[in-house]
């Protein structure tokens, strides 16, 4: 077929123009003279079809945690990142004895003070891996600095072989969000290059790629490490390839929903060139990328990772993750104990139906939403023994700001979240829970009759009724300071176990000092001196 091809005037032997050639008649079969190419099968040829191992997209900050507390931390999915294929697993080593690993998960109760710097290898689907580090300080209580994080990723770095070399380290590289940058140090430096006052110098005497690490230290000591590598080329190679220099954070999208989202500007960087384009690799049918935009409906739910490209005006390239998650939306709470930061700490995840014994709770109580999509403000509706609405316009979205909370009073509670995005609500998610003082088959425990709370008062005033009974059993009143008598109605009253939680926000009550009278057939059984405040 080939000489065929060729006697009938193919000049690019293409399998598909030769075959076509070769059918179109009958030509003399004659030998052929194929010259191969030494080259192709040379090291150096193949080198591009090589597997590319991960690489740190994302260092993991210092974790700074208290002795005799149980601790638990999850590596985030993008801290690792692969040019060429996915990262299928991860690996630790030096994990001390009182911590386990499992499922990217790290937990356990430490038992004493002390630094421990934990190896965490990526291995991608080629066998290829790559490593990082992380430290977690175990102190004598919960620290409420933060340590510092890398705000812009190294770029690879090119040299010359036997020419002088220069980087200085960029003061942005690394932020402090409640501090500053005191020092960085770098370590693991290859014998001919040498580091002072934020500047790597050294003449490089033979080509290959050396790595070395980078810590950055805050004013409390906290650090993050990470590291930049260097890579010697003979002089026809030298170019600088792009870099990434600000990752693509991950994305959440609706089932169903159109989704748009534009990279932004400074995504990859060129120290001697300039980004000419950008592709995306390995979009779904469903996903269009135009002008740095991508746009489409997902249908279903699941997770994408693209591969998102920069390449320079040279024709090299660099490569950083995309990951979108599409999702049927929801809103999660968490509650905690209320109070400064360095007191936070969270109790659970709030589920439909949960019974919280009182005694296990603390003397605030704090209710933080998550949501897996993007909004602007989220705004709170708390109904049961304590009622209070608020709006939380910034993230943490919290139904109380700062170090205020609300106190874990008996009763059944019914938190409502609405969720805005430029004024147009987006979700709303309801939780109903109880605090209760015994258990589910005795939710008021050993609460004496006629114990009521709180006192004062805002909206909501409980009282505990004798006896197994209900609201309608019973005949409430209100009674001013000069006298009157106001009826409050059965739908104002709810019970939870033998408990009435009395909601008077309807009577819209100046502050000031009230009775509560409770009657039963005619006859008054007890009368309350409260206070609304």
């Amino acid at each position: 077929m080939l000489s065929r091809a060729i006697d009938r005037g193919a000049e690019e032997v293409a399998y598909g123009i030769w075959k076509n050639l070769s059918n179109s008649g009958d030509g003399t079969i004659r030998p052929v003279h194929v010259q191969l190419q030494e080259d192709i099968l040379s090291e150096e040829y193949w080198k591009a079809a090589e597997n590319t191992p991960p690489y740190l997209q994302n260092p993991i900050p210092m974790r700074i945690i208290a002795i005799d507390r149980d601790f638990s931390y999850r590596i985030p999915d993008n801290t690792f990142a692969d040019y060429d294929g996915v990262i299928v697993r991860l690996e630790v080593a030096q994990v001390p004895a009182w911590m386990k690993y499992e499922a990217g998960v790290f937990s356990g109760r430490p038992t004493a003070l002390g630094d421990h710097r934990i190896m965490v290898r990526a291995i991608d689907d080629e066998g290829g891996s790559s490593e990082a580090y992380f430290t977690i300080r175990v102190d004598t209580r919960e620290n409420a600095n933060q340590p510092p994080t890398v705000a812009k990723n190294f770029p690879s770095l090119v040299a010359v072989v036997n020419e002088p070399f220069t980087y200085t380290i960029p003061k942005e590289a690394f932020v402090d969000s409640d501090g500053s940058i005191t020092s960085v140090e770098v370590t693991e430096l290859p014998a001919w290059l040498r580091y002072q006052n934020g500047v790597l110098t050294g003449v490089p005497p033979l080509t290959g790629e050396f790595r070395t690490g980078v810590k950055a230290y805050d004013d409390l000591g906290a650090f993050v490490e990470t590291y930049l590598t260097i890579r010697v080329v003979e002089p026809q190679y030298f170019n600088n390839p792009p870099y990434v220099q600000s990752t693509i954070p991950v994305k959440f999208a609706k089932v169903n929903e159109p989704f748009t989202y534009t990279l932004p500007t400074n995504i990859f960087g060129d120290s001697d060139g300039y980004i000419s384009f950008i592709t995306v690799q390995d979009l779904p049918g469903w996903m269009s990328f135009s002008d740095n935009t991508f746009s489409g409906t997902p249908p279903q739910e699941g997770q994408y990772r693209f591969t998102v490209r920069g390449y320079d005006n040279g024709g090299h390239h660099a490569e950083t993750p995309f990951i979108l998650n599409v999702e049927i939306p929801q809103l999660t709470f968490d509650l905690l104990r209320a109070g400064k930061a360095i007191d936070r700490q969270r109790i659970q995840i709030l589920q439909p139906g949960d019974l919280l014994s009182v005694d296990s709770l603390p003397s605030l109580l704090n209710i933080y939403a998550y949501g897996n999509f993007e909004f602007d403000r989220l705004n709170f509706q708390l109904q049961g023994p304590y009622r209070h609405e608020s709006a939380a316009p910034r993230f943490p979205h919290a139904l109380f700001p700062g170090e205020q909370g609300f106190a874990p009073y008996i009763g059944q509670y019914t938190l409502t979240a609405f969720a805005f995005k430029e004024d147009s609500m987006v979700l709303t998610n309801e939780v109903q829970f109880s605090i209760i003082a015994g258990d589910s088959t005795d939710v008021t425990g050993n609460l004496s009759a006629w114990q009521y709370y709180p006192n004062p008062f805002d909206g909501v005033f409980n009282i505990k009724l004798p006896n197994p009974t209900t609201a309608a059993d019973y005949d409430f009143s209100l009674i001013t300071a000069l006298g009157q008598r106001i009826p409050i109605s059965q739908g104002s009253i709810a019970m939870f176990g033998d408990v009435a939680m009395v909601d008077l926000t309807s009577l819209s009550l100046s502050a000031g000092v009230y009775y509560i009278q409770v009657a039963a057939a005619g006859e008054v059984l007890q009368t309350i001196r409260v206070a609304k405040y």
